[in-house]
């Protein structure tokens, strides 16, 4: 796993923003990596077949001059050539995208996203969504800080704009798995665990114990005076969650990886998962994605959704379809991907 990562790119700089995480990844996993780019002829061109003649070959141009770029001494990190593969596609970048994705077997996607408009890039329609829809490979989002009109390619590389543009540059990485008790959640375990090995990176497991928002009581008829938080919380809810973490991180030591498990309360999860993402310095934060419709998980007021727009971290995400979240106990789905990496 994770031994081929492709970047899609427009010849935009946004889309290059994705290009350090993507070749930080691929020299420390050993990976090939290949660069896309999709060409589509507009409607109404009067010679369609010269025009996209044209495009394609200045997509190829484009594509070989990014590769000679990302495999430059001078530019750091870099990779060598010889490992990077490029490909131009004519029609819908996203059907593209999937079908070279699934006919060559590639283990990662890495992406950028904007925060556009309300976060309205992230809706249906966006290339980001219809791939998450299609495939079953992992996808890495990553929504860029900087919204430079131009930048140079070295420039993104050293991190201009990007708080948190050296992640995966450091040996100690941190890898962050989120868990909720379901088996669409644990679907995820499988492609942390892969990269926190790979890595050689500490893995954490994080629970959110969703905590109901309090009732405030004040000035009531016949009853005087009282001003009280009242949680629908169980003081039990921490124990339980903590020995599910357990559960997980004993199934884990059989491959020697020694997760740190956390539980944490709050009302706003995604707040929490961010919140927590942040203060362990996480390099990417895992998550499963469920994508039953076209619009699949970017719909409003999804996890991942509001994860993404908190956050300016790498996001993994393992798009699950067809599985119901349910929880995960005496679950079949649920004990295979408890089943260690190998």
């Amino acid at each position: 796993m994770f031994k081929k990562i492709i970047v899609p790119l427009d010849g935009s700089m946004l889309a290059e923003k994705a290009l350090p995480y993507a070749v930080r990844l691929a020299t420390r996993l050993d990976a090939q990596l290949f660069l896309v780019r999709s060409v589509e002829v507009p409607l109404l061109v009067t010679n369609a077949h010269r025009a996209e003649q044209e495009l394609t070959q200045e997509a190829e141009d484009y594509l070989n001059r990014v590769t000679r770029w990302i495999s430059s001494r001078t530019l750091k990190p870099n990779m060598e050539a010889a490992r990077i593969h490029t490909s131009v596609f004519k029609g819908d970048p996203a059907k593209e995208i999937c079908f070279f994705v699934n006919n060559l077997e590639i283990d990662l996607v890495i992406m950028t996203t904007h925060g556009r408009g309300g976060f309205s890039r992230l809706v249906t329609g966006s290339v980001a969504g219809k791939i998450l829809h299609q495939l079953t490979a992992p996808v890495m989002l990553i929504r860029p800080f900087g919204q430079k009109s131009s930048q140079l390619l070295a420039e993104t590389f050293s991190g201009v704009g990007e708080p948190y543009g050296n992640r995966f540059e450091a040996e100690d990485s941190r890898v962050l798995l989120t868990l909720d008790g379901s088996a669409l959640s644990e679907a995820a375990i499988k492609p942390a665990c892969e990269l926190a090995l790979k890595l050689k990176a500490e893995l954490h497991l994080l629970k959110i114990n969703y905590e109901e928002a309090p009732v405030m009581y004040g000035d009531m008829i016949g009853m005087g005076y009282i001003n009280a938080r009242i949680y629908q919380d169980d003081p039990e809810n921490e124990m339980v969650a903590t020995a599910y973490l357990l559960k997980i991180a004993r199934k884990l030591a059989e491959k020697n990886l020694k997760p740190v498990i956390t539980v944490k309360t709050g009302n706003n999860i995604a707040e929490q998962i961010v919140k927590y993402a942040c203060e362990i310095q996480a390099d990417t934060i895992v998550m499963a994605t469920h994508a039953p419709s076209e619009l699949g998980w970017f719909l409003t007021g999804s996890m991942a959704e509001q994860v993404m727009r908190l956050s300016h971290l790498p996001v993994l995400m393992l798009p699950v379809h067809g599985l119901v979240p349910s929880h995960s106990e005496g679950n079949k789905e649920a004990e295979e991907n408890l089943t260690p990496v190998g």
